[in-house]
């Protein structure tokens, strides 16, 4: 089946130029929106009136709070919104430590350890974790944003109390529409899901499959049944919606012409792996993560110390820029084209900061200004970061620099640290990560077939609803996910050794998808594996160690 559609299953050439004005589709994104904005207006309107004057607006800090998990089930987005906002506050804290030591040379030193420190733990973790959008950069962003404000004369425990006041805020309004929409997450999750199955099971009927739709079929069921984890859902109309969802994708796999496959409930499937799983699966050289990490490190260390020699006055600029290039993604040709996204929405975005800081909002006004930013930037998010960089960066500077206080030097400052941070990161990136492009499909490869093989071996000797069958099963699925992920990088970055390796990554595919369907239709019967499979599974490339989750 896969062999037939091997040339589907290659990525196909990118236009990169669209890439940089795309609005990927983001429907009922009003709602993250306003709720990320009454996360900021509100507190920041209080503390207004409670006479914080220009700090009142540093609740924006932790307002951010509310960017992240808006497509998680509630039941779970409570503790992770608890856990970005203790994060949030501490990046604060330390940012506001490192921007309170005395002495030039003394704080300089203090903001480029503890911001690349930060930024370092900061990718690596939200990577690692699929935190998701906007990733580990807001946390680089709020340490340099503290380090700047108290340096220049803001109380460091004024700053702490404002991202505290903002990151509570956050919560409680990101909490609040559980009252009356508890189940949209998932419920929005299913749907996805059962549209993907659809899609892939149409195409496999009408005998033109496609290894593009059958990995998005997959990784959108692996989502649901996380989301439902999330939720707490084990039975119900969605659960049953969802299961029947998966047994026609199997079915879909085994033979799209056969009937329908229907039954009661056999197995339960297991939700996200755990968080100190999936960081210990990612600590290893071939890791995206790790490349990723080690490339914002360096280039995050070399933007400050360069941004100081230069004497431009604002090094966290230059640090955080090149965090907002590299803190996603591994391909160097796809990085450099948001690079150059980024730095043109970054200028821009200072020439709408520079308008803005002229008419010198103030107050009410200045909360109102950067209410109708932050509504803007959480529509633009997920649809395009480069557009949002442009009102993001405005927020901030607003945030930063007081509006009456701006002059046409801090205005191209601002740019040549933007200038800085890129060319630092672009160098970075094309210059790291060989190893890795050229290794990682093959590493992949190996763990899917020692995923494969363990679960055939579990197969010998129980059903494949045990826990252990469940446990490797999953295991199986992460793993075809991340190769096929991995195939998509590889084929870019490092095409020669990509086509080399190319047919074992198609025949671990072909055969774990088709293992996995053998045990969605085998139900809670020991049924022993077909001789074909047996014999495929003989014929599998050498494996790589151990799986992510073993």
């Amino acid at each position: 089946m896969t062999t037939a559609a091997a040339p589907d299953g290659v990525p196909q050439p990118e236009d990169y130029r669209q890439m940089l004005l795309r609005l990927a589709p983001a429907p009922g994104r009003w709602r993250a929106a306003l709720i990320a904005t009454l996360a900021l207006v509100l507190p920041a309107t209080a503390l207004t009136l409670a006479d914080w004057g220009h700090d009142a607006v540093l609740v924006s800090m932790g307002a951010f709070t509310a960017m992240y998990a808006t497509d998680r089930a509630y039941r779970i987005r409570a503790p992770f919104l608890a856990v970005v906002a203790v994060l949030i506050v501490t990046a604060a804290f330390v940012g506001g430590l490192a921007g309170d030591v005395p002495g030039a040379w003394e704080s300089g030193v203090a903001l480029v350890v503890t911001l690349t420190v930060v930024s370092g733990l900061a990718v690596f973790g939200a990577n690692a974790l699929a935190f998701g959008p906007p990733g580990g950069f807001f946390l680089a962003l709020v340490t340099g944003l503290a380090a700047h404000v108290t340096h220049v004369g803001t109380p460091l425990g004024t700053v702490v109390a404002a991202a505290a006041i903002g990151a509570a805020s956050a919560w409680v309004v990101s909490m609040t529409p559980a009252l009356w929409a508890w189940r949209r997450p998932q419920t929005r999750s299913v749907a996805t899901a059962v549209g993907a199955v659809e899609a892939y099971a149409a195409r496999a009927r009408a005998d033109q499959p496609s290894v593009r739709a059958r990995d998005t079929a997959a990784r959108a069921l692996h989502d649901a049944w996380g989301a439902l984890a999330d939720a707490g859902t084990r039975e119900g109309p969605l659960f049953d919606r969802l299961y029947e969802a998966h047994l026609r994708f199997a079915a879909a796999i085994a033979d799209p012409h056969a009937p329908p496959s229907t039954g009661t409930v056999a197995h339960v499937p297991l939700g996200r792996t755990e968080a100190a799983t999936r960081l210990r699966s990612s600590a290893h050289a071939l890791s995206a993560d790790v490349v990723i990490t080690v490339r914002v490190v360096v280039a995050v260390a070399l933007s400050g110390v360069l941004a100081y020699a230069l004497g431009t006055g604002r090094a966290d600029w230059a640090m955080v820029s090149a965090v907002l290039i590299l803190h996603t993604g591994v391909d160097r040709v796809r990085n450099t084209y948001r690079a150059l996204q980024r730095v043109v929405g970054t200028v821009v975005g200072v020439g709408l900061f520079a308008v803005l800081a002229l008419l010198e909002p103030q107050g009410l006004l200045l909360v109102a200004v950067l209410g109708v930013l932050q509504l803007v930037i959480e529509m633009l998010v997920v649809r395009n970061y480069g557009v949002a960089v442009v009102f993001i960066t405005a927020l901030v500077l607003l945030i930063s620099e007081p509006p009456g206080d701006v002059d046409l030097g801090i205005v191209s400052d601002r740019v040549l640290d933007t200038l800085i941070g890129a060319a630092v990161a672009v160098t970075v990136l094309w210059l790291t990560g060989r190893r890795f492009n050229a290794g990682v499909l093959p590493y992949e490869v190996g763990r899917t077939a020692t995923a494969i093989r363990a679960l055939a071996e579990v197969l010998e000797g129980q059903p494949p609803t045990t826990p252990a069958a469940a446990r490797a099963r999953r295991t199986l699925q992460v793993e075809l996910l991340a190769s096929s992920s991995a195939a998509d990088t590889a084929y870019r970055q490092a095409p020669v050794q990509a086509r080399a390796a190319w047919p074992a990554y198609a025949q671990t595919q072909e055969l774990g998808y088709d293992l996995l369907a053998h045990c969605w239709l085998a139900g809670t019967h020991r049924t022993a594996l077909p001789d074909t499979l047996r014999g495929r599974i003989t014929d599998l490339p050498p494996s790589s160690g151990t799986t992510r989750l073993g």
